[in-house]
């Protein structure tokens, strides 16, 4: 028992008080001691109760029941079985995401254009296997709606450590609460839905056929259905950092993301339908499309920022092709569309967290 909450209305021990004055002041210690017992974390009848016999104990009001329930404070399931799904979809996504860079350091370990060339062609293979446009859906590639969302370039350090700590925690709390079945169904079907529908909406807006790749629809929708459904809850096991504060980072990346889309694609159908690209073009002189002249351009500056950084002097050839890039003349890239799959991706998650309630 609590020392402090072993004060009855019976005792006083003031003097100089008259019998009528005892009760009055036996009642205002009373309500002294609940005042005290509350502020330190008791209901209402929690400190009524602590030092009576079972029998004359009152029962528990039914808003301290609710608040009880509903506040659940850094809580965490018990159970601490490992997270085997949420640990293979991170294992998946971090394994293409590193194939993807090492594809990259071999381009940039050219010695020659024409060596160049060659690298190019497999890493545009690549990433063509890793992202889905809307031809492909209609040729009955569905699983190119998957694969778009496991690589992760072309991202911030930043945006893609924030990604992976989100998908970890918060799968390892959704998975110990309703199963590795039900985690795996979110993930997947908030991923093929986001991207899917944000491929459409997309291709309406730009006119264009481009493709999507490195979406994180799913991811979050993982992360909004436990910050609306268990947001209060820890993120780990002993750790006080309640769940829902994972998506800060996550809202502030998808902000910044589409503004610059609006930005983008204002751009990008003001040079579409002014007189000088009233034709795109599909190819440039090279035979490479818009997508494939930015990437080798890339590479191109890539390689000569290695050489200055070598002290050496860059390829005549290489620079000489980075001119030739650099004078093509074609239709500005459209804006990426990971933003509509990110969007849909929390629709979703809320969704489904407002219908288990």
């Amino acid at each position: 028992a609590r020392p402090e909450l072993q004060l009855k209305p019976c005792e006083c021990t003031e003097t100089g008080l008259t019998d009528g004055q005892r009760p009055v002041m036996s009642l205002a210690r009373w309500r002294q001691a609940g005042r005290l017992a509350m502020s330190r974390g008791f209901s209402s009848t929690q400190w009524w109760n602590e030092d009576r016999p079972p029998e004359k104990k009152a029962p528990p009001e039914r808003e301290d029941i609710a608040g009880a329930l509903d506040l659940q404070l850094f809580a965490y399931p018990e159970s601490r079985a490992w997270p085997t799904a949420t640990l293979a979809l991170l294992a998946v996504s971090a394994a293409a995401t590193c194939a993807i860079s090492a594809a990259w350091r071999q381009v940039l370990g050219a010695d020659s254009v024409e060596d160049l060339r060659e690298r190019l062609q497999s890493f545009w293979a690549l990433l063509e296997k890793s992202g889905v446009s809307w031809q492909q859906l209609q040729c009955g590639e569905l699983h190119r709606l998957v694969l778009c969302s496991l690589v992760r370039a072309g991202e911030q350090p930043a945006k893609s450590l924030s990604d992976a700590v989100l998908l970890l925690l918060s799968g390892a709390l959704v998975e110990r609460l309703y199963g590795a079945r039900f985690l795996l169904l979110l993930v997947g079907s908030s991923t093929v839905l986001s991207n899917a529908l944000a491929l459409v909406i997309h291709s309406q807006l730009t006119d264009s056929t481009a493709g999507l790749s490195s979406s994180s629809g799913g991811l979050v929708a993982l992360g909004a259905f436990a910050a609306l459904r268990h947001g209060r809850w820890a993120a780990a096991p002993g750790l006080p950092l309640p769940i829902a504060w994972l998506m800060a980072p996550i809202v502030v990346a998808d902000l910044s993301l589409a503004r610059a889309y609006a930005r983008d694609l204002a751009e990008y159908r003001s040079r579409v339908l002014s007189d000088k690209f009233e034709t795109p073009q599909a190819d440039t002189a090279d035979g490479l499309t818009g997508f494939q002249r930015a990437v080798a351009l890339a590479a191109c500056l890539g390689l000569e920022d290695r050489a200055r950084a070598a002290c050496v002097a860059p390829l005549e050839d290489v620079v000489v092709w980075r001119m030739e890039l650099e004078e093509v003349e074609d239709l500005p890239p459209p804006p990426e569309a990971a933003i509509w799959a990110d969007l849909l991706g929390g629709l979703f998650g809320a969704s489904l967290a407002l219908l288990r309630r």
